[in-house]
Parts: C-alpha cells; structure tokens; sequence
C-alpha cells in the first residue's frame, strides 16, 4: 500500500513597497487588493468602508487617480448615494497644492449673511468664485435633511460649513 503525501504548494504574496516618507504603496493589483483588505478589516475605516475591502479599493483607485496616498483616500473620500467624492478639506488641499489661490467667508460672514462665498484663482487663468445660500439649500432639499436611517447629517450638525463646502 502508497502512502499519499498531501503537498502544500506555497502561494506567492508579491511585495508591497513601503515609502519611508509616504507609506505603503501598491505596484499592481494583488497588493492593492492586499491593502483594501487590510484597511476594511482594519476597524479604522469610515462606515462606508467597514469589511469592503472592494469599496477600499476603488477609494484607493479615485484617490490614486487625483494624486492621493491609499490611506488618506480612504479617510477623505465619502460615498454618497453610491457615488464616491472627495470630501471636506482634501479639495482645499488639492487646490491649494496646485498653487491655487483661495478666498473665502469666515463662519461668522456666513452666519450673518446666511450664505458662503468662495473665491478661487488658479495659476494663469481668471478667478472663479461662487456662492452657496440658505436658501440654495432649501430649494435643493439639504438643508435639515436626516439620513436614510434618521441619524443626522452634516447638514444638521454643521450647517454653516456646509454651505462653505457647497461654495
């Protein structure tokens, strides 16, 4: 009688680089996936990304796209309603790094006029500038909307820069 010898067969992990100033980076998909997985199980994570090592993914993808570390992609993109968007501050630093000039309402313009301005300069090109009211977000249905699930919004818990973000 044979004795059948199971054989392990070793699974080859491709490296993923790490960047002593910048972090872990990705040189093909396994590793970005690897990475997506480690984040989603990570329990640091925005809701949206919990256990979705595929949602990671993608924001690590959008984030690689305009110029973002994996990380900080995950922690500056949102999804809302589906659809993936750069979040919050990382738009002004976008801008910023670009060498775009920005000129905006402080919190208590806003509070006073009941509306936000933003103005922005971009190298070599006319400044483009932009208003965002109260009212604006009435008509578009923001303003004191709750989420699907009742919890509250950006739009209740922090109105005023809302409207400088919409700006």
């Amino acid at each position: 009688m044979s004795e059948e010898k199971e054989t392990k067969v070793a699974v080859h992990r491709p490296p993923v680089a790490f960047r002593p100033q910048g972090g872990l980076v990705a040189t093909n998909f396994e590793e970005a996936f690897r990475m997506a997985s480690a984040f989603a199980g990570s329990g640091m994570v925005p809701k949206a990304y919990a256990d979705k090592p595929e949602a990671c993914f993608v924001a690590m993808q959008m984030g690689a796209e305009i110029g973002l570390p994996a990380l900080q992609a995950i922690q500056n993109i949102a999804v809302i309603n589906g659809k993936p968007g750069i979040y919050g501050d990382i738009g002004k630093a976008l801008l910023l790094q670009a060498g775009c000039i920005i000129d905006e309402d402080d919190t208590e313009v806003v509070q006073k006029n009941g509306r936000a301005r933003c103005k922005i300069t971009r190298p070599g090109r006319p400044a483009v500038e932009r208003t965002f009211s109260v009212e604006n977000a009435k008509t578009a249905g923001l303003w004191g909307k709750r989420g699907r699930d009742g919890q509250d919004t950006p739009w209740i818990t922090y109105p005023k820069r809302m409207l400088q973000m919409r700006a």
